[in-house]
C-alpha cells in the first residue's frame, strides 16, 4: 500500500476531513487514503518533488504573513514547541510521523538558506560580497556579525518558546 498525497484547498478539506479551519489563512492539512501503486525509485522520487515545493511554500508563506500579521504569533514555536508537536503527532502512528519528516526537512533547509547570520544563508552573502569586491571580509568583523546574529537568533526561539507556553497555558492572549 502506497499513501498518495494530494493537495487540498482549504474548502475541500474542511470537507474531506470534517475540520473546521482556525483562519482563512495559509493551512496544512493531510487526509489518509489509501491506494494500491507500485511506482519505481526514479518515478516515486519525481512524484516527491510537488509535494515539496507545495509545503515549502506554505512555509515561505506563513513566514511572510509574520510580517504581514496573516501569521499569528500563535502560530509560531521555537525548539521546545516543535519537539512537543513531533511527540504529539508520532503518539499517532507511524504513518503520520513519516509524512512529518520531510516538512520538517524542508522547513529546516528553508531557514537554514535564510540571509540571517549564524546561517548558511549569511555565509552566502558574505561569499557574494568577497566575489563582487574581490577582497574578503575582515574575518574579526564577520565573526562579530554572526556572534550578534547568534544570540538574536537563540532568543527569538527563545520568545517564541516562552510566548508559545503561555499562551498555550492561557495565561497570556
Amino acid at each position: 500500500m502506497v499513501k498518495e498525497f494530494r493537495v487540498y484547498t482549504d474548502d475541500e478539506f474542511r470537507t474531506t476531513a470534517g475540520v473546521q479551519l482556525s483562519t482563512p489563512a495559509e493551512s496544512v492539512g493531510f487526509v489518509f487514503y489509501n491506494q494500491r501503486a507500485t511506482y519505481g525509485f526514479f518515478e516515486s522520487f519525481l512524484k516527491a518533488w510537488p509535494f515539496c515545493f507545495y509545503i515549502c511554500g506554505l512555509i515561505l508563506g506563513a513566514l511572510g504573513g509574520l510580517f504581514t500579521g496573516a501569521t499569528a504569533l500563535k502560530d509560531v514555536g521555537g525548539t521546545f514547541t516543535a519537539i512537543s508537536q513531533v511527540a504529539e503527532i508520532s503518539s499517532q502512528g507511524m504513518n503520520y510521523f513519516l509524512m512529518l519528516l520531510p516538512m520538517l526537512a524542508m522547513n529546516l533547509a528553508l531557514f537554514n538558506i535564510l540571509p540571517i547570520p549564524a546561517l548558511d544563508g549569511a555565509k552566502c552573502v558574505f561569499v557574494l560580497i568577497e566575489w563582487i569586491f574581490r577582497k574578503p571580509v575582515p574575518r574579526k568583523i564577520e565573526n562579530i556579525i554572526h556572534t550578534v546574529g547568534l544570540f538574536a537568533l537563540l532568543g527569538l526561539v527563545l520568545f517564541f518558546d516562552i510566548y508559545h507556553f503561555f499562551f498555550a497555558a492561557k495565561l497570556l492572549i
